[in-house]
């Protein structure tokens, strides 16, 4: 789309069984250089080997429990009254803020932290930080005196290109993104525990997420006969006719550490990445702003909650002894 100031927004839209943003970037990097008549280097070329992930050829049982391809949690009938219409919002962090939110969550950190075996914990990240944060924060606007021990849980996607042994080769297309999810936590928890409970549960889901992990987790998909049940584990909220059911829960996309920002098609380089639509209540994408500087989070909440979030990720981020 050419707009009269001068600027163009390119719009895609992924079908994430054949493709994850690690591929989606090395696509449309390709796209620009082609489209200049540039040739492609090594790391650009495709490499469509779908054996490297064919979980057909494993045969062997799950090692592990896999609850990421389970149902999340339900609302108590205290929440019900959480239905309408879906609004969005964007959220903008400065890297300074979240500084602030990495020593809030470390100043009460003990326990929390994965020691990395000589003695020191290894700092939180900033997908953990975020992440944590705005989970609490949808926790609390969500709740409205109903139900404290409502159970909640967060899911989020790993890149676990690295995380196999051997690695997948960098020009793999696919998508190597697997799903990983939170224990189940309560309302009260997620409250009222210190930042570091959040996102040490967030850090624990990502840690687990090791090389048998993610080839038991093959072995899992293997073994299912229908699909329909993992559809309906991640989109299972809405009814069809435009109102969705409340969710309790938080479904976290993090899109940083891609180089959609070097992409050049002759016009210059992006100067803003945003998801086109989010349309499932309860899921968010954490990226970056293409300054570097700082961090852009988009989230769909229910409309009649939108202008609470905004309100309190701001506040809880200053106030290290925030409450309700």
């Amino acid at each position: 789309t050419r707009f009269p100031n001068g600027f163009i927004t390119l719009g895609l839209s992924l079908c994430r069984a054949l493709l994850d943003g690690n591929s989606a970037s090395s696509f449309v990097n390709s796209w620009a250089k082609l489209a200049k008549g540039e040739n492609l280097d090594s790391s650009l070329i495709p490499l469509l080997d779908r054996t490297k992930l064919d979980s057909f050829k494993l045969n062997k049982p799950p090692r592990f429990e896999h609850p990421e391809f389970l149902p999340p949690p339900l609302l108590t009938q205290q929440h019900t009254q959480m239905e309408g219409q879906l609004g969005s919002t964007i959220l903008e962090l400065t890297k300074g803020q979240v500084e602030k939110l990495k020593k809030k969550a470390s100043d009460f950190g003990s326990g929390y932290g994965i020691n990395n075996g000589n003695g020191s914990v290894r700092p939180y990240t900033s997908f953990e930080v975020i992440t944590g944060h705005l989970w609490r924060c949808v926790c609390k606007v969500r709740y409205a005196g109903g139900d404290l021990g409502q159970p909640t849980r967060l899911t989020t996607l790993v890149n676990c290109r690295n995380r196999l042994r051997p690695s997948l080769p960098t020009a793999y297309f696919g998508n190597a993104t697997f799903p990983t999810v939170t224990p189940t936590c309560s309302f009260d928890e997620i409250m009222h525990k210190p930042l570091s409970y959040a996102v040490g549960k967030v850090r624990e889901a990502i840690g687990k997420m090791s090389d048998e992990y993610v080839r038991s987790a093959l072995d899992y998909i293997a073994s299912v006969e229908d699909f329909d049940l993992f559809r309906d584990t991640f989109y299972g909220s809405g009814d069809g006719k435009g109102k969705f059911k409340g969710d309790p829960n938080l479904y976290m996309v993090g899109w940083t550490n891609f180089k959609y920002f070097e992409t050049d098609f002759g016009w210059g380089k992006p100067v803003s990445l945003i998801p086109g639509n989010i349309n499932s209540n309860g899921k968010a994408f954490l990226l970056e702003n293409a300054s570097g500087d700082g961090f852009i989070v988009a989230v769909c909440l229910l409309e009649s909650h939108v202008d609470a979030l905004r309100k309190l990720f701001y506040e809880d981020m200053e106030d290290a002894s925030s409450k309700l």
